[in-house]
Formats: C-alpha cells, structure tokens, sequence
C-alpha cells in the first residue's frame, strides 16, 4: 500500500473491522481514512466522486454511520466554504446533490446560510 492510496486503505480497515468490531482504534483509523478520502477528492472540486465515495463507504462499512458521514460532512466543509467565496450558485448545486443524504435539519442549516 502506498501513501494516500484511501481506497486501499479503507478496504484494508473495512477486512479488519469485520474482523475486529470491537477495535476502537480501528474505527478511529477507518474514520481518519474516510476524511482523508473524501476531502482529497473534494479537493478536486468533484462533489459528485464525494457523494460517490459515501455511498462506497456505507456498503464498505455497514453499520458505521460516523464512518460513512464523512463524505457529508466533507461536502458540509465544501459547501460552507463556497458561501464563504460568495459562490452561491456552487453552494446551491452542492446542497442539491448532497441534500438526499443529510438530514433535513443540516440541509435547511445551509439553505438558510445562503
């Protein structure tokens, strides 16, 4: 495995927390590679392959809703920050895409940011 390979990476903790679901310290670690994992792909600019990575994330790790938030939570920091850029237009399609899988509380949050 090589450094920022987070597809590796996460089907590596996913084996191991099948194997371990009680490690605490797994978890956190899968957590940490899901973070990673959506924001270098957000990075891009790629809102879509984030909400694509979430939906990758819930089938690799079932069960585990903080793992597979972090695509959310991920496009929450990107939409915030197109507000914060005054890109309202780019903040509206974000939320448009991510908002089926928010609650209706976060998506009126960020509505209401606008």
């Amino acid at each position: 495995m090589t450094a920022g390979d987070w597809p590796e990476a996460a089907a590596a903790y996913a084996e191991a927390l099948n194997r371990f679901p009680g490690s605490r310290s797994l978890r956190n670690n899968a957590t940490y590679v899901a973070q990673e994992w959506t924001r270098s792909i957000e990075a891009s600019g790629d809102a879509l392959a984030v909400m694509q990575i979430a939906s990758k994330l819930r089938e690799m790790f079932p069960g585990s809703d903080d793992i597979a938030r972090m695509g959310i939570e991920t496009l929450k920091r990107s939409i915030g920050s197109r507000i914060d850029g005054q890109d309202y237009d780019g903040a509206r399609q974000v939320i448009a895409l991510a908002r089926p899988a928010m609650s209706t509380a976060e998506s009126h949050d960020l509505i209401s940011m606008l």
